[in-house]
């Protein structure tokens, strides 16, 4: 005598468009998880960028700058920098913009590591 079937699932789950509601809203957390993860703007904003600026700073060359207009301007620059950082942590997009330009008003150098600070820092708003 062959088994009975068995009956099947009354749950909510049984449902196959519950299920694939459920799958995509896992698939979307799963996603939006790893997305956070791979972004890393936290650790960029925590870091303190000036160590390697100023040593790119030092090793940038013209010949049309004098030894204190230079370090006038790496002392601005790393004033910009640790304002940069504790004004990004507060969430002030608008002051973030106002000091990047300003970063690249310092060298209006394209080649300056300066310059090149402030147009990476404008592309991160």
């Amino acid at each position: 005598m062959p088994k009975p079937a068995k009956p099947a699932s009354k749950g909510p789950l049984s449902s196959p468009i519950i299920r694939a509601v459920i799958a995509v809203y896992l698939v979307g957390i799963l996603g939006l998880a790893v997305w956070l993860s791979l972004s890393g703007d936290d650790e960029a904003i925590a870091a303190d960028d000036w160590p390697w600026l100023s040593a790119a700073y030092a090793t940038y060359s013209t010949d049309d700058l004098s030894d204190e207009l230079r370090a006038a301007r790496a002392t601005r620059a790393e004033a910009l920098v640790q304002e940069l950082r504790v004004i990004r942590t507060q969430g002030l997009s608008k002051d973030v913009e106002r000091i990047c330009r300003e970063m690249m008003s310092i060298d209006k150098d394209s080649k300056s590591p300066l310059y090149q600070y402030g147009v990476r820092c404008l592309g991160s708003l």
